[in-house]
């Protein structure tokens, strides 16, 4: 005998009900997803670091043989260098990091090299803020 078929469906469970934590969640990111789809976008370009040219001559230094291009100068050093003209050499120097950032100077050849005692005073350069 073929079984019969019952005429009743059975009953779906009912779907859970979703928390009122989602939907204001759905809420949010819907808004989220509209404002960046749909605002305009800031797409000015972003204006080039100024340049920095180093204080005081940049010739003299060439000329009298103490740097071999000219002064150093590196556009990417955050702070002021101050160029110090001395006798025999010249040096950049930082008044932030209160220190030489390079110096130049020449060498020569000599025959028969001399020793010199080192003089034990210091004087302060007056030049400079840092002391």
């Amino acid at each position: 005998m073929a079984k019969r078929r019952s005429k009743t469906k059975k009953k779906q469970p009912a779907p859970k009900a979703r928390s009122p934590l989602f939907w204001a969640f759905a809420a949010v990111l819907a808004v989220a997803v509209s404002l960046f789809l749909y605002l305009p976008r800031d797409e000015t370009p972003v204006p080039p670091k100024p340049e920095r040219t180093p204080p005081g001559p940049t010739t003299a230094h060439y000329e009298r043989g103490l740097t071999l291009a000219g002064v150093p100068v590196d556009r990417s050093y955050p702070y002021t260098v101050t160029i110090l003209q001395n006798t025999g050499y010249v040096t950049g120097y930082c008044e932030t990091r209160k220190g030489p950032v390079w110096v130049g100077y020449r060498l020569f050849a000599v025959d028969t090299p001399e020793t010199h005692k080192r003089l034990s005073r210091f004087r302060v350069d007056e030049r400079t803020r840092t002391r």
